[in-house]
């Protein structure tokens, strides 16, 4: 690892740890600290970096090629700018079957990002989405899937027949994993581990450290090329001579011919050497060293094989082999060791060692629910019941990620079954069933809304509303139920769980068309962010807190009680402004524009054009600049509706030459995004720049321009009306444009 620089906890070495790659725009590399602090809270891992620009690719990449996770913060520079991590190392990674881990830094990046990535799933640490599992926890269990952590290293250790200690000159790096490739070609020697100083590092115990890994060790392996002669060096001065003293069986493997006088003058008694690159010679001499310290039993073994897979596909004391570490995984997994398989959904989802394939993950998630159902029906014991369930609950996860909504329907059907079925009241406590019986109503609501069935879905979401407003709004009666139960009664977990409840009945009552039901609920879940908010303090407590402001305004604003939607967006922007100081990411100051512009039309109604315009311009400054840093879809549509405002502004205030101005920046920003897009609503904001344009030139007047224009909204609105006759806005627009023209002409 010469050309790379690392971080580890507390500044241990890396040896023997997990390697996790961070790879980025070089200008966005201020981003490595947090991002790697957050890593290493979760995984005891070495993260690896490289500031410098890349003189030798090859080895470059060699090193690369040994990294188990590679971790990219998504910007608009990493996927507009060219850079190493984008050309070079993003495309080695899939090449390579190592796993990639995107974090999104910024909004409105999707379709460039799935452009340059395909259709890799990303993190999103800025998501304020409050129905889904929170990015903390979707962070953690991607990095533990993936990376072994050091209890699991323990036991795959433990599962080597034996350990061979490989020397070798640090400049012969390359050689030395040549070697341990030829040794681990004879399947003999498959089960048997290679301790190498693989990281160079030096330090007051280094001395113990080698010598600890040669105690353990049954060969010493000297990896031979002319380098172990031309100069002094530590494997002549110190590793060597603690073998020899040890009684050591030593094999000098020459990779590179190397003279054997200078070898005899410099490694007194060394043993004649052995062509690395001779098959029957090199086994003959592994063969005669390890005789009777092999197992061969264990071949057959499906939890050994399940640990030396593991070994493999991580390189963790072999070289990283995912072929073979596929094939011990599967026979594993065939033989139905629930880790093997749960390891092979994991695999095949991030394509880690293996080409990604979500249809191959699902096979095994199927095959694990299997497994854990039949060992269920044989046991009372709860760790059964809930590895049954979850692998039910992340089988039915899967199937909506892939839009299989019709199967995962009857999964979460089948698993909504077995919790109401009476046996597991006697296995899991009652906090365990609410929340398992919860996630189904849940998820099944959401199901029903993504089929449009938007009464089934309400239905589904008020079926464990009862309860969780029970376990929120804790009582002594309660404590009749179970003493666990109570104890989960009035946490922080029961309340967010009920607010999360009430903001999805709101939206559904939304879209019903019952803004009155939908202000019940949405206030109600107000009246939970608030005490969650007061109680912690914390940035994500704060952000859910100026949503529900935002869909109270909302609300208030489409009903014209503009007092209470300036109440509302006033508390939300006293809210965001100290957050976007706070963190400066995209998505915060973002969303302060956006409560500057809801405050702006407050003042426009109240007749207020000094406050309103005053509004606008602070979100058209973060608007542009955010545009300027992104020039992402979103950040340019949210711009154009600003220069939207201002101009309506402009025009009350006669100044035409400024509202023309904007009006244009509107139509120019829409029809780019029109032409790049093609959705509905994109063509839908193209004919309403026209036709704000066509007003504006009406009332200028500059009848032409107005025609024109005119003309233009028309014939979008009408196509728009044709393709979606199930959307009245359209043909309702249609006939006004219509209208328009008749006056016009």
């Amino acid at each position: 690892m010469s050309s790379f620089s690392y971080k580890t906890r507390g500044n241990s070495s890396p040896q023997g740890k997990s390697k996790v790659y961070f790879a980025c725009h070089p200008e966005d590399f201020h981003l490595f600290e947090a991002i790697s602090d957050e890593i290493l809270r979760e995984v005891n891992c070495a993260v690896f970096y490289h500031t410098q620009p890349i003189t030798d690719e090859e080895a470059h990449l060699r090193d690369l090629a040994e990294m188990n996770l590679i971790v990219i913060p998504i910007t608009k520079k990493f996927l507009t700018t060219p850079s190493a991590a984008r050309d070079i190392e993003f495309p080695f990674s899939q090449q390579n079957h190592i796993p990639v881990l995107p974090l999104m830094q910024e909004p409105g990046l999707v379709d460039d990002f799935n452009k340059i990535c395909g259709d890799i799933q990303f993190l999103d640490p800025n998501s304020c989405d409050s129905t889904a599992i929170s990015y903390e926890e979707k962070f953690k269990n991607f990095l533990t899937s993936i990376l072994v952590g050091d209890e699991l290293a323990e036991k795959i250790r433990n599962a080597f027949d034996a350990y061979i200690f490989l020397s070798y000159r640090k400049k012969d790096r390359a050689y030395a994993q040549e070697l341990m490739r030829l040794i681990h070609e004879n399947d003999f020697c498959r089960d048997v581990a290679i301790w190498y100083d693989e990281f160079l590092i030096p330090g007051e115990n280094f001395n113990n450290t080698i010598a600890a890994a040669l105690e353990k060790s049954k060969l010493f392996a000297l990896a031979v090329t002319p380098n172990l002669v031309n100069e002094k060096n530590y494997v002549m001065t110190t590793e060597y001579p603690m073998a020899k003293n040890a009684g050591k069986t030593i094999i000098p493997a020459e990779v590179l011919p190397t003279d054997r006088k200078s070898l005899e003058s410099h490694y007194p008694e060394i043993p004649p050497t052995v062509d690395a690159h001779n098959t029957k010679s090199l086994a003959d001499a592994l063969t005669n060293a390890l005789d009777g310290i092999v197992l061969r039993d264990n071949d057959t073994d499906p939890r050994h094989n399940f640990f030396i897979g593991l070994a493999y596909l991580s390189g963790i004391d072999v070289e990283k082999n995912p072929a073979r570490a596929l094939s011990m995984l599967t026979f594993a997994a065939e033989s139905n060791v629930p880790q093997a398989i749960q390891k092979l959904v994991t695999m095949y989802k991030t394509g880690e060692g293996v080409e990604r394939n979500y249809e191959t993950a699902i096979h095994w998630q199927e095959k694990l629910v299997e497994v854990y159902r039949n060992g269920y029906n044989k046991s009372d014991h709860k760790d059964d019941a809930t590895s049954y369930l979850n692998a039910i609950w992340c089988l039915g996860d899967d199937y909506q990620a892939l839009g299989k909504l019709t199967e995962a329907e009857s999964t979460y059907q089948t698993m909504l079954t077995e919790i109401n079925g009476g046996r597991l009241i006697h296995i899991l406590n009652w906090q365990r069933l609410i929340q398992y019986r919860s996630i189904c109503y849940d998820s099944l609501g959401n199901i029903a809304q993504k089929n449009g069935d938007i009464s089934l879905a309400f239905e589904y979401y008020s079926k464990p509303l009862a309860v969780r407003e029970a376990l929120a709004k804790f009582s002594g009666k309660l404590a009749n139920i179970g003493s666990k139960l109570a104890k989960f009664s009035g946490t922080l977990e029961a309340k967010w769980d009920l607010a999360i409840n009430y903001d999805n009945l709101g939206s559904i009552a939304l879209e019903k068309g019952d803004p009155a039901l939908a202000l019940e609920y949405h206030s109600k879940s107000l009246a939970l962010r608030e005490a969650i908010a007061n109680e912690t303090g914390t940035v994500l407590a704060r952000l859910y807190l100026a949503t529900s402001y935002d869909n109270l305004g909302k609300i208030a604003f489409a009903s014209e009680d503009f007092v209470l939607a300036l109440e509302y967006y006033s508390k939300s922007l006293a809210l965001r402004e100290p957050i976007a100081n706070e963190t400066r990411n995209i998505q915060a100051r973002q969303d302060l524009a956006a409560s500057y512009y809801n405050l702006g039309d407050i003042a426009f109604i109240n007749d207020d054009l000094a406050l309103s315009f005053e509004y606008f311009s602070k979100s058209l400054a973060i608007s542009e600049a955010i545009v300027k840093e992104t020039s992402s879809i979103e950040a340019r549509q949210n711009l154009s509706f600003v220069y939207y405002r201002l101009g309506v502004i402009a025009e009350v205030n006669d100044d035409f030459t400024s509202a023309l101005k904007y009006h244009l920046e509107f139509l120019a920003i829409s029809e780019a995004i029109a032409k790049e897009t093609c959705t509905i609503q994109a063509y839908d904001n193209l004919a309403m720049s026209h036709w704000n344009l066509s007003l504006f030139f009406e009332d200028f007047p500059k009848l032409d321009s107005a025609i024109s224009h005119a003309q233009e909204a028309y014939a979008i609105w009408k196509n728009l009306a044709e393709q979606c006759p199930q959307v009245p806005t359209f043909a309702t627009r249609r006939d006004m444009a219509k209208k328009l023209l008749s006056s016009l002409t």
